[in-house]
């Protein structure tokens, strides 16, 4: 994908690695922010972060549940 570029990063894998870390920052800043909420309603909020090396189309998907992006 266009943030695995080589360009950018100068090897795929510090653009994994940087990719990664935003799930991890993701999933810290909905414990932070979100949690309390979750507190309030008797939800527990579980973190997870799910890392998917598809062989046949070539590409690593990474999945969280964190605050996502806009």
């Amino acid at each position: 994908g266009l943030l695995m570029g080589e360009k950018i990063y100068g090897d795929k894998k510090y653009g994994l690695r940087e990719i990664i870390q935003n799930s991890i920052d993701a999933c810290k800043l909905m414990q932070e922010i979100y949690y309390p909420k979750f507190l309030k309603t008797g939800e527990e909020y579980k973190p997870y972060i799910t890392i998917i090396f598809d062989k046949d189309d070539g590409k690593v998907k990474v999945r969280d549940n964190g605050v996502g992006m806009t």
